[in-house]
């Protein structure tokens, strides 16, 4: 099973989501995302996702819909973070080395 929990501005959990472990994250996140922005009339929406949860055509509908997402990735394996990342000191810490 997986599960996805709604957090209001403070972090206090609104509700929460099941769906069975066989079924294709990418697939349900943004579908399931819209109907609880319009369930709970919510203006703005954060996606806080591990990076096997999006990809990159998700990714591109997530930025069409102007919302705001927090998604891990690998550090060194993929490019865009490596290069936007990793060349600037500071803006990460590492917490398992490589």
């Amino acid at each position: 099973m997986i599960v996805g929990v709604v957090l209001d501005g403070e972090g206090v959990p609104l509700c929460c989501e099941m769906w069975p472990g066989s079924t294709a994250d990418a697939k349900v996140l943004t579908p399931l995302a819209k109907r609880l922005q319009r369930r709970f009339g919510i203006e703005n929406v954060c996606v806080v996702a591990d990076r096997g949860m999006v990809s990159e055509s998700v990714l591109e509908e997530i930025e069409s819909m102007r919302w705001g997402y927090i998604v891990g990735a690998r550090l060194r394996a993929v490019r865009e973070v490596r290069e936007k990342v990793l060349s600037h000191p500071g803006r990460y810490r590492e917490v398992i080395p490589a």
